[in-house]
């Protein structure tokens, strides 16, 4: 609602919260849905920042695969409310869309444990997930973004660039900063983003094209002048109360279901399947065939007479057709260009208090020290659009060697080949010579040094192999 008021206004927002929106901490539905949200709204979102697991990194809100997802479990949930009636489950996937029979076949191969994240955990609680299994899963979904694409011959400016939006729009970044309070070391993340054309009248482009009689496009254009920002936001807090009563609320019961597949039970204690009987806590028990389509119910009271309706993925509207993209894709107004992270070590504060405790400190230049800013080597980022953000993370998810790391996708592809070539020869200088081999296996990687990163320079360890 708020976002949707923002962008009409031609407002830019940052989304901030404790908890970071990933697999590790929320629900599988919540997850699915903030990310197809936030996908909606990508014209207006300048990035979303959240702290609590105490490690500096960042993660990917991948669209495609929440959308995904979003649409298996939605027919994972009507085929629970069929029964055991193989004359209802036939019927109702003779009336499936051929893109709903992909995501059947789809919802076929998954195996059991891939089912079960779908819905909810067990329980009522969320699964533990640790660090070392985060930080690989983390890996993983750096190593598996396709690559930056590339003109191809003969291909037009129009058609290459709209591979490249797409390539680019399907992703937005989650950061997570270091704590301030020390987990490992307190640390603190600086960003600075673009200002410029931003003086006492700001002007922002926003809403749809309008079109003028001479066949002109022109976007409308907001002007604040030296707004009273809290008359603002009270303002706009009164019209979202205002339409929110104006809405009718509609309440919905959930059950618990514990279901088997392919003869596995997997229990789905948390709320997540609406019912059709209010009060009743029914479990379900069933299979998917991969010879039939079939489902089975063992208690059969609560079998529908109806296919369920299929309910449309409640997905906002996007951004324009002709709408700008949004300053996290391409560089203008409030474009993010840069981050710095300072961390202080509080072991060596105290310690240097007991030596001088007569000295007057100044911890912002005494204590804080530069970690790394994003603009530095090895990142080398000229800002932190969502495309340099890809590029950096393919890199690290790759074992990019820091010596060769450069702003050049194909001249990385390249190293990637030569760190390989050089792997192979420092094993075989085991047997020859030994200096090879050991200046190999020193050669450190953007991988290294991320994870040195992620405890804040700490030097805590976590073993991933």
């Amino acid at each position: 609602m708020q976002l949707s008021e923002y962008r009409k206004r031609g407002v830019k927002a940052y989304l901030t919260g404790h908890v970071p929106p990933g697999k590790k901490f929320y629900y599988p539905s919540c997850f699915r849905r903030y990310t197809i949200w936030s996908h909606s709204f990508r014209d207006v979102i300048l990035g979303h920042f959240y702290g609590h697991n105490n490690m500096d990194h960042f993660f990917l809100l991948d669209y495609q695969k929440a959308l995904q997802e979003e649409e298996e479990a939605q027919l994972l949930t009507s085929l629970l409310r069929l029964g055991n009636s193989t004359d209802r489950i036939e019927a109702y996937v003779s009336t499936l869309s051929s893109e709903e029979r992909e995501t059947l076949e789809r919802l076929r191969s998954k195996s059991p444990s891939e089912v079960r994240e779908l819905m909810h955990p067990g329980d009522d609680t969320l699964e533990i997930m640790g660090t070392e299994e985060y930080l690989k899963e983390l890996k993983d979904s750096y190593s598996s973004i396709p690559k930056r694409p590339k003109q191809k011959k003969g291909e037009t400016d129009k058609k290459y660039l709209k591979r490249l939006y797409e390539w680019e729009e399907n992703y937005q970044i989650a950061e997570v900063s270091p704590s301030v309070i020390p987990a490992y070391f307190s640390g603190l993340k600086v960003f600075e983003y673009n200002i410029t054309g931003l003086d006492k009248s700001t002007k922002i482009r926003g809403g749809p094209p309008q079109q003028h009689s001479n066949g002109q496009r022109t976007f409308s254009m907001i002007s604040e002048q030296r707004t009273n920002w809290t008359e603002w936001w009270k303002k706009m807090d009164e019209e979202v109360a205002e339409d929110l009563r104006s809405r009718r609320v509609k309440k919905i019961e959930y059950n618990q279901p514990e279901f088997t597949l392919s003869g596995k039970v997997i229990t789905e204690s948390s709320p997540g399947n609406a019912i059709h009987k209010r009060g009743e806590q029914q479990p379900y028990h069933f299979t998917i065939s991969h010879e039939k389509d079939a489902l089975s119910n063992l208690d059969e009271e609560n079998n529908i007479k109806k296919p369920p309706k299929k309910e449309k993925l409640p997905i906002p509207p996007g951004p324009h057709k002709d709408a700008p993209r949004g300053p996290v894709y391409e560089g203008q107004l409030f474009t993010p260009l840069r981050s710095e992270v300072h961390f202080i070590n509080l072991t060596l504060v105290n310690e240097l208090y007991d030596l001088k405790p007569d000295r007057s400190w100044n911890y912002s230049t005494d204590f804080y020290k530069l970690e790394y800013a994003t603009d530095h080597e090895p990142y080398n980022l000229k800002d932190l659009t969502i495309g340099s953000w890809l590029d950096l993370a393919r890199k690290i998810g790759h074992d990019a060697v820091t010596e060769t790391v450069s702003d050049d996708e194909e001249t990385d592809e390249l190293d990637l080949d030569k760190k390989k070539k050089k792997d192979k020869k420092g094993k075989k200088g085991k047997k020859g010579k030994k200096g090879d081999s050991d200046k190999d296996e020193d050669e450190e990687t953007l991988w290294d040094i991320f994870l040195w990163r992620a405890f804040i320079s700490s030097g805590h360890e976590v073993d991933l192999d």
